[in-house]
């Protein structure tokens, strides 16, 4: 090399690595006119064209090193990375597998791979490269870092969480080291881990807005609603920009009951899918109805496939729609996890081993409705487990739970993998969700396969058109046969599905209408059901109930001070006094609440999505329910109480004959008593509330799908009529 080339090449890394980046370029530049192939000068022009944002230029010179040395690996390896700062990532992989190709020590080119498979979703392969990277030249941080961020992604946390704590003295004080590291812990459900972590990571970096949303989500799954959505207004506060924040904020003023607060900032969604969702959720609680018609029709189209749960039973009544929409959803949030592979191990030889699933194991309408199964079980059959997913459980209700069932567990801080292996290690064999795809699911957990049998059953009637799920527990009424085709469970059938607790009775304590905010005069109406039931449709013919029965008031259950007011704006607009309207106040006593009943008349159903343990609490106390039937599970389980209370004349089939059926019997109090008086005698001969005959259909369809099971056969339809004939 000549001399004074060689002097000014010197003189160019100097500059560079004094970060006198100008000066470095134009000796870079002075070596190169004198020798335009010098490849090292060439090299150092390149990185500082990089530095500099100029990615095309360092392109072209790294190309031109390339072209003068094909064996340049650090070339190929930085032209690489120019190709995935222009977002051409398919030239980047290229590229950094030449580099290996050439040199399978380039610990860089392994690393950068491992990148770019990241970012193309390919996390798998990403592990790949990063541990190869670790195995030439062990303990680099940022490898580390990465490799644990890949673990994390393909929800192999605790491979993550090794990584993290073997690299945490270099990147304790990184707000995004703890960040992740949080995530993880959350993951794992060590909230207590995840809540200092994150809590770190925004003492470190207070306008981080990552931080504050997933300590705003912890707060959210142990029960702090209120706390939550104060983080997450200080997420959305520094990140207004991200659609992220804003859903999470938006579900966070919803679990803390702050209805109004969600609809308004839900205006301030931009993706249509999300924020046409969101608004159709909460105008229906609400009962804000200006846009239901196009709300409804966006979801029914197939505008959103985050459609879940009630979304889907308040809109139709159709079981096909109910099941595409059903499908989409859970194909995208809860497919099928294959980490455990099929359970291996045989079934009870002694007892059948029965877990049942949920956050509502307290004093919520499914505990209210399954309490008695839980105490009935044949203990000489069943041995019985409780997986309670509820973070608000008191002291008391711990206690209640420990004596009815035979085993309780409290799987909160578990992720669901954990709780999958634990089910399996006890070797359950029928495993009963009983919140289906409704608030604080953990549908992730089924899809784990935690038993033999997997049952949707109560808390949810519909279906969870998931393979995972083996058998819906149903009867003739709210699923016919012709409609088996929209299920993708197997369908156990009874006689009448829903369950009662026997000794949650009526008080007998003296009630009187001034107590309960009701006229001394007229005819009391009521609809208990949540304001998301309603629609302008029901209440529309509502309006007309009461137009056509003087006097008549309609009694709510207690609602949002908005619902109230929306519907005696509604009311007024349609010639209604908002007087007629009048709601209760809240009760936590269910004796009490049961009791005050007794001043309505009639209880007038929701449609599409039908009173359910409402119903059932209607007729227990003795109140006759005017239902209207339609096509899907939600539609018709109000005609399957009337059914099996002996009381079919009440199930009414179009809107018409539902208002003419309630009318008359306003109008006529000599058949409305009659009713009430057949009502009376029938709660307690006929079905609908004998739970001894229940537990004995229940326990043999039980048993009938453990045999299926037992003998390696698929699940199939059940019929307990057939099975004790």
């Amino acid at each position: 090399m000549d001399i004074n080339i060689s002097s000014e090449f010197q003189q160019a890394q100097q500059y560079e690595q004094q970060g006198n980046l100008a000066q470095a370029k134009a000796a870079y530049e002075s070596v190169l006119r004198q020798s335009p192939d010098h490849e090292l000068s060439l090299f150092g022009l390149a990185l500082i064209y990089a530095q500099g944002g100029d990615i095309k230029s360092a392109k072209n010179f790294f190309e031109k090193i390339i072209s003068i040395n094909p064996n340049n690996f650090g070339a190929y390896s930085n032209l690489g990375n120019c190709y995935t700062e222009l977002s051409d990532l398919a030239q980047a992989k290229t590229c950094f597998e030449k580099a290996i190709e050439i040199n399978p020590q380039a610990v860089d080119a392994h690393f950068n791979l491992g990148n770019t498979y990241c970012r193309i979703n390919r996390h798998s392969d990403a592990i790949a490269c990063y541990l190869n990277a670790e195995k030439i030249a062990p303990n680099l941080p940022n490898v580390n870092f990465n490799l644990a961020n890949a673990y994390g992604m393909l929800g192999r946390n605790l491979e993550a969480l090794e990584v993290y704590k073997k690299i945490e003295p270099t990147y304790k004080n990184n707000p995004h080291y703890c960040l992740y590291l949080g995530c993880v812990y959350f993951l794992l459900r060590n909230f207590t881990q995840a809540k200092e972590w994150f809590l770190c990571a925004i003492r470190i970096k207070d306008d981080f807005p990552d931080a504050y949303n997933e300590l705003a989500r912890l707060y959210t799954l142990t029960g702090k609603h209120l706390e939550a959505v104060e983080i997450y207004l200080k997420a959305f506060e520094r990140g207004p920009s991200s659609q992220i924040y804003l859903e999470n904020l938006i579900k966070g003023y919803i679990r803390a009951g702050k209805f109004y607060n969600a609809y308004h900032f839900a205006k301030l969604l931009t993706t249509p899918s999300i924020r046409n969702l969101a608004l159709q959720y909460l105008s229906s609680v609400l009962c804000e109805w200006e846009d239901y018609d196009e709300l409804r029709n966006f979801i029914l189209q197939g505008g959103s496939d985050e459609a879940q749960g009630w979304d889907i039973l308040r809109i139709t009544d159709s079981p096909e729609i109910q099941y595409r929409l059903m499908r989409a959803f859970i194909q995208k949030s809860s497919p099928t996890v294959s980490a455990l592979g099929k359970i291996a191990t045989p079934l009870s030889a002694k007892k059948i081993k029965i877990a049942y699933f949920s956050p509502d194991f307290r004093n919520h309408a499914v505990m209210h409705l399954s309490a008695d199964i839980f105490k009935m079980h044949n203990r000489d059959v069943f041995e019985v487990y409780a997986f309670s997913m509820s973070p608000e459980l008191t002291e008391q209700e711990r206690t209640n739970l420990n004596h009815l069932f035979d085993h309780y567990f409290e799987i909160n801080e578990l992720s669901d993998l954990e709780v999958a292996k634990k089910a399996r290690e006890l070797g359950i064999d029928l495993a009963v969700d009983l919140t289906g795809n409704t608030r604080d699911s953990r549908t992730g957990i089924f899809a784990q396969r935690v038993a033999r049998v997997q049952i949707n059953y109560l808390g949810y009637t519909g279906t969870m058109a998931a393979e995972y799920y083996d058998y819906i527990i149903a009867d003739p009424v709210v699923i016919p046969t012709e409609q088996q085709l929209f299920y993708s469970e197997k369908v156990a059938y009874m006689k009448s599905f829903m369950p009662r607790q026997m000794n949650l009775l009526p008080s007998i304590k003296p009630v009187t209408r001034e107590q309960n905010n009701l006229p001394p005069e007229g005819f009391v109406f009521c609809c208990f059901n949540k304001g998301f039931k309603f629609n302008p449709e029901v209440f529309s013919s509502w309006m007309r109930i009461l137009k056509a029965v003087p006097l008549s008031v309609l009694w709510f259950n207690n609602l949002p001070p908005e619902t109230i007011s929306n519907l005696k704006k509604e009311a007024a607009r349609q010639g209604v006094d908002a007087e007629r309207l009048r709601f209760a106040t809240y009760s936590e006593n269910m004796e009490a609440h049961l009791g005050r009943q007794k001043l309505a008349g009639l209880f007038l159903d929701t449609f599409p999505y039908n009173a359910h343990t409402t119903a059932s609490d209607a007729l227990w106390s003795g109140l006759p329910v005017v239902t209207r039937v339609g096509n899907s599970f939600a539609s018709r389980v109000a005609a399957s109480l009337l059914t099996a209370v002996g009381l079919p004349e009440l199930i009414t089939h179009s809107i018409e004959e539902y208002e003419s059926l309630v009318i008359d019997l306003a109008n006529h109090p000599e058949r409305l008593s009659a009713l009430r008086r057949k009502l009376k005698d029938n709660i307690k001969t006929h079905r609908l509330f004998d739970m001894k005959k229940y537990m004995s259909e229940y326990e043999a369809i039980l048993t009938q799908m453990y045999r299926y099971a037992a003998a390696n056969q698929p699940p199939q339809i059940i019929d307990a009529e057939k099975l004790s004939s």
